[in-house]
């Protein structure tokens, strides 16, 4: 097996039915693994009260269009080869562009053993209402 196939299968058993950025708290994918879904608003109420680990799951070409400040980057899949990268007693959320891929590495962390929660709708949402981005 392929490592990008290896990858991919590590992923599609997190969230098979997760098709849009909507994705609630109360989807059964979502409740599968106990991922907290923050909104835009949930995480700087977040970030005004501790200091997540802001975790960045794009690919590089798209963080190179710009990303949430003091965010740390590792691609969905490079997740499985950098977890020592993450420390397990800090909180992570993990962000992307609409909240797909977020809500599965967020998925994935947790059934690692990490405390992870992602960011509905992801950067676009973020953007949206005001969030503020680093632009390359």
């Amino acid at each position: 097996m392929g490592l990008i196939a290896w990858v991919s299968k590590l992923f599609s058993r997190t969230s098979e039915s997760a098709h849009s950025a909507g994705v609630s708290a109360s989807s059964s994918s979502a409740q599968s693994v106990g991922v907290q879904e923050l909104d835009a608003r949930a995480l700087r109420e977040l970030l005004d009260r501790s200091a997540p680990v802001l975790l960045d799951c794009r690919e590089p070409y798209e963080r190179g269009q710009g990303f949430i400040p003091e965010s740390v980057h590792i691609p969905m899949n490079q997740i499985p080869f950098r977890l020592d990268e993450l420390d397990q007693d800090e909180e992570i959320v993990v962000y992307c562009a609409h909240g797909v891929r977020s809500l599965q590495a967020a998925q994935f962390l947790i059934r690692q053993g990490f405390k992870a929660s992602h960011l509905r709708g992801g950067l676009e949402i973020w953007v949206r209402s005001g969030g503020a981005v680093v632009r390359n």
